[in-house]
């Protein structure tokens, strides 16, 4: 019963499994010695206990989840998407020609919360790739729907930030980027130079 005495009181229910239901309720003022049953018009005031069938709650009960079957964390038993689906995006740097020293590694950063600007400290690393001949990969695990990005040599926080604005990638199934050489302002060279 709530504090303020009007005659409301409040109860949970805990439904048996995923579905539609209806409900009424009962209750008493005399410690369980009679029972007044209701449902959503109130009680005793239909001529049938308080209870009418047409009457009774509605209660649909369901199971959050991702249920998207493309997405890394589908719920086969979910029955609501409740936007939480993440998706495998595979992201390509190709370094072979930027100039920069790599040896600490490359990542992607990304700040999709605030738009914060790349070069800003807020902006954090969505992960580290892994380089074979230059050219830095990786599949990440990131949250559907869109994300600015951009690729920076881990450790170099001032010239490791590719020139150009943010990139715009939306987070799906078979989402992928590729980022090249050029986009770190070391002018025209050919790859493996």
């Amino acid at each position: 019963h709530t504090s303020d005495n009007n005659d409301e009181y409040e109860s949970n229910i805990t439904a048996p499994a995923v579905g539609s239901y209806a409900y009424g309720y009962r209750f008493s003022v005399d410690a369980g010695a009679t029972w007044t049953y209701c449902d959503l018009n109130g009680g005793n005031d239909d001529g049938n206990g308080g209870i009418s069938v047409a009457e009774l709650g509605p209660m649909d009960v369901v199971l959050n989840g991702c249920t998207d079957s493309g997405a890394t964390n589908y719920d086969s038993n979910a029955t609501n998407d409740d936007g939480t689906c993440a998706y495998n995006v595979t992201f390509s740097v190709d370094m072979r020609c930027s100039g920069l020293d790599t040896t600490s590694g490359v990542e992607i950063r990304s700040n999709a919360s605030d738009g914060q600007p790349a070069s800003s400290s807020a902006f954090g690393s969505m992960g580290t790739l892994t380089e074979t001949a230059g050219i830095w990969t990786g599949t990440l695990s990131l949250q559907g729907g869109d994300w600015e990005w951009k690729a920076k040599v881990a450790g170099d926080d001032s010239s490791g930030w590719e020139t150009r604005s943010n990139r715009s990638i939306n987070a799906a199934a078979g989402a992928s980027a590729t980022v090249v050489y050029d986009d770190f302002g070391a002018g025209t060279c050919t790859p493996g130079c």
